[in-house]
């Protein structure tokens, strides 16, 4: 997270959201599918509630996981603190620095202009070498596999909540880290049926072997000219990267899976933040700069589209190739390896 002024966030506090602590659950003959969030890293559980109280409203039960010591700040129900702990070190040589900056230069010209080989190169040593964001994805899987049982355990803190629940329907998603955390969680765990990552590397012991067969949807940033300045380059609006970050795993996987790129957007963008702090956003280049009612809505309508076709059963027309009609959405790919991972499996049998 950035350090801001508290000024900055002070608005915060005149501003009503449609939430309410302890509120009962509407009783209903069906049972309500689930989705379990993941905040960013460094970031905190209530960072997407727009987007929750979204999806909540459509008859979806969320559940949001704070992560202690890989959040923000957590507070616990005695009032203990648990604050951000990086697992990075600060103390980086002239040499180190010189190296990061020269394979930040080769990360920027691969994903701009190729060929592949450099690109999964560059994709390859930058998620194996981050031991730390690995280790905490495994520490987050666990997490999400403890909530998931506690569901299942009628003498657990959520029994109040489980009858209601349709075990069945299972999505997964998340923002930054949280997304990683999603799909390793789901390649693994036969309980999640989807899973959406917004803006997040896949990082994961492992990553670069994952084939996940769920639906996937990949949600980008808008990093073409940050990537091309680091090169020297300029870039047209009408030109686009050849590569995004996840590339590789989207060609790997057994599944369906979405890949698109908001114009305009940063890491930042996908969160509550370009609400709640547009100005301060567009001033700094913090939150992109696209405008933050469109994005919001982008967010709402694409998570909720793909739960619906992959939890409730729906033909999501949003989801069709080419049917966007809105211009903030540069790149959308479908790429649907179902066919091919049948043929296998029966050429295997």
């Amino acid at each position: 997270m950035v350090p801001m002024p508290a000024f900055t966030l002070s608005h915060l506090k005149k501003i009503d959201s449609h939430s309410y602590l302890n509120a009962p659950m509407i009783q209903s003959n069906g049972k309500y599918p689930l989705l379990v969030f993941n905040h960013g890293n460094s970031f905190y559980a209530s960072q997407n509630s727009i987007l929750m109280e979204e999806l909540a409203s459509h008859g979806y039960v969320v559940i949001v996981i704070d992560y202690p010591h890989h959040a923000s700040w957590v507070k616990f129900p005695d009032g203990t603190i648990a604050n951000y702990k990086s697992g990075m070190p600060m103390d980086f040589s002239e040499e180190d620095l010189a190296k990061f900056r020269k394979k930040a230069e080769n990360d920027a010209r691969a994903l701009l202009h190729g060929p592949y080989e450099d690109y999964y190169k560059g994709m390859k040593e930058g998620i194996e070498g981050s031991v730390d964001m690995n280790d905490r994805v495994e520490v987050w899987i666990q997490d999400i596999a403890f909530v998931l049982n506690e569901l299942n355990n009628q003498n657990g803190q959520l029994a109040s909540i489980s009858t209601s629940l349709d075990h069945d329907k299972i999505g997964v998603f998340g923002m930054s880290l949280g997304g990683a955390a999603a799909g390793k969680f789901c390649l693994e765990d036969p309980r999640c049926k989807a899973i959406l990552n917004m803006d997040g590397t896949q990082f994961g012991h492992g990553a670069m072997q994952y084939q996940f067969e769920k639906p996937f949807l990949m949600m980008n940033s808008d990093v073409r000219y940050q990537n091309a300045g680091m090169i020297g380059e300029t870039i047209e609006p009408n030109t686009l990267q050849k590569y995004e970050m996840n590339d590789f795993f989207l060609r790997q996987s057994k599944s369906i899976s979405y890949n698109m790129v908001v114009d305009k957007t940063t890491h930042g963008s996908y969160s509550d933040f370009l609400m709640m702090t547009a100005d301060l956003g567009s001033w700094t280049g913090l939150l992109g700069s696209i405008d933050p009612w469109t994005m919001k809505d982008i967010l709402n309508e694409y998570t909720l589209a793909f739960f619906n076709q992959y939890l409730q059963g729906t033909d999501e027309e949003l989801l069709k190739l080419n049917s966007t009609k809105r211009p903030e959405i540069i790149k959308y790919e479908v790429v649907d390896n179902r066919e091919i991972s049948e043929n296998v499996k029966k050429s295997d049998e």
